[in-house]
């Protein structure tokens, strides 16, 4: 696991640099998305509140969600279990979460995705992600997948694209990557 580690150290170092270049990706980040991501089949769709340099999917949500989609955000319930999706609307206030991330408070119904928006570290041209090591979104995919038809896509900065990872056996793949540079399916 060192090694993924280490891997992850300098995969942060990666996406800060790209985050930190002084360009706006969002909306070129948000054309990509709505232009690939075939959003209209459905109805509830999951993303993440981006903490630190991680890149900000938020207007793809607030997109959606004005188009009558279901925004939901991950909540961290317990270590080692799924990650629960709660309703968002960002015209309502967020409470602190586990890890200190935003969430939408308890008391905001509990819906299941069938588009998963997921941040990462790292991806390779065969969808596999590097993620922060929890493996929250692992067990949520696999959760997700066994219940029901699920997309997941990645979002990121294009210099978070790798050659290869190497893989868990607990880790799922994503279906595609968005970033500044276009789309990817795998």
């Amino acid at each position: 696991m060192n090694d993924r580690n280490a891997l992850r150290r300098e995969a942060r170092r990666r996406r800060a640099h790209a985050a930190a270049d002084g360009s706006d990706v969002a909306a070129t980040l948000l054309k990509n998305f709505l232009a690939a991501v075939p959003h209209s089949e459905h109805r509830v769709v999951s993303g993440y509140w981006p903490v630190g340099t991680e890149i900000d999917d938020l207007p793809i949500l607030r997109n959606l969600r004005s188009i009558n989609k279901v925004i939901a955000l991950p909540g961290v319930v317990a270590d080692d279990t799924p990650l629960v999706f709660r309703a968002w609307d960002d015209r309502e206030s967020l409470v602190p979460g586990r890890y200190s991330i935003p969430t939408p408070p308890e008391a905001a119904a509990v819906l299941q995705p069938t588009l998963v928006v997921v941040p990462l570290l790292l991806f390779d041209g065969t969808g596999h992600r590097l993620g922060s090591g929890k493996g929250f979104y692992d067990r949520t995919l696999a959760s997700l997948r066994e219940q029901s038809s699920v997309v997941a896509i990645g979002v990121a900065y294009a210099a978070q694209r790798t050659d290869t990872l190497v893989t868990l056996a607990t880790d799922q793949r994503l279906d595609g990557v968005v970033t500044e540079e276009g789309t990817e399916w795998f």
